[in-house]
């Protein structure tokens, strides 16, 4: 977990404002004025522990630059088709991947990378800047648009340091929502003028004319509505294959780190399968739980009983 900041105005706080956002990068945060935009960087060091993968990463034609938070998960498969194609890498990061990922296929990035992710790549040459939210929207993004400014945060909080001049006025039917649902539906906040970016979509700002041009949607998940519910025990055995097949696929790939790598047991069934699977891929495996005193609520038996078994 990284935080990523962003804005076109050089008398905001961005010094303060990344400072908001060290819980998510306490390994080091950085402040960078790129041509018409300045891009702002708290690190959580997880791949590639060089300072050469400090954020922001500018490309070596000093045209990109990139701020990310999140991690590519196929980015080793990614790195040898763009080495292919004739990029040349100084890092082992994931960030020079995605960076080069999007200098090869723009704004269809996304259709050729997978992970969990929440990134802003500057193009200096053609005064844009592309805001991108992972499929699930699993890494948040926020931004402020006034109809010319523009700012962008991992966290509302990021925002609200950053733009001193701004006066942050409630949206109230933001707030009817929260008392209605529990929570504040994409892509409004709390306040006017500041939204979520919605899972699965980009977002295009014009750094030279102040103004947002596009803001699109790039995935939908597709649903298989052709087969019935009511399977047969042959069918139910395949499905039950396939799905071990994807679990493990799916975890193995998402445990590559230069970090120990652990996992939150609850001792239930999803948490119990996860950390199963990381053990048959690496035997050092630290497993955290949670108990309560109130026995009705307690779980860590559970937890217990499944480290025992592993």
């Amino acid at each position: 977990m990284c935080g990523i900041l962003g804005g076109n105005k050089f008398n905001w706080n961005y010094d303060d404002a990344i400072l908001t956002l060290s819980h998510r990068g306490p390994n080091g945060q950085n402040v960078k004025r790129i041509k018409d935009m300045v891009l702002c960087f708290a690190r959580l060091s997880i791949i590639d522990l060089d300072e050469r993968a400090m954020q922001p990463m500018i490309s070596g034609d000093e045209r990109y630059a990139i701020v990310f938070n999140g991690e590519i998960y196929d980015y080793k498969k990614i790195r040898c088709e763009l080495q292919s194609k004739g990029y040349h890498f100084r890092t082992e990061s994931d960030t020079e991947v995605l960076l080069y990922a999007f200098m090869e296929w723009k704004e269809k990035v996304m259709e050729h990378v997978d992970g969990i992710c929440a990134f802003a790549v500057l193009d200096t040459k053609e005064d844009r800047l592309y805001l991108f939210r992972d499929r699930c929207g699993v890494k948040p993004l926020y931004y402020y648009y006034s109809g010319t400014d523009f700012a962008f945060a991992s966290e509302l909080k990021g925002i609200k340091a950053l733009c001193i001049d701004v006066n942050f006025v409630i949206d109230n039917t933001a707030l009817y929502d929260y008392h209605t649902y529990l929570y504040i539906p994409d892509p409004k906040t709390m306040y006017k003028n500041v939204y979520k970016l919605p899972p699965a979509h980009y977002l295009v700002y014009d750094t030279k004319h102040h103004k947002i041009i596009k803001k699109s949607r790039y995935w939908k998940v597709k649903l298989n509505t052709k087969e019935g519910n009511v399977l047969s025990k042959k069918q139910l055995d395949e499905k039950a294959e396939e799905l071990r097949y994807h679990l493990d696929r799916v975890v193995a790939r998402q445990i590559i780190a230069d970090v120990p790598v652990g996992t939150f047991l609850s001792g239930g069934v999803d948490s119990s399968i996860v950390t199963s699977i990381v053990h048959e891929h690496m035997q050092d495996v630290t497993a955290y739980t949670i108990g309560f005193p109130d026995k009705r609520y307690d779980e860590a038996v559970y937890a217990n009983e499944m480290a025992d078994a592993c």
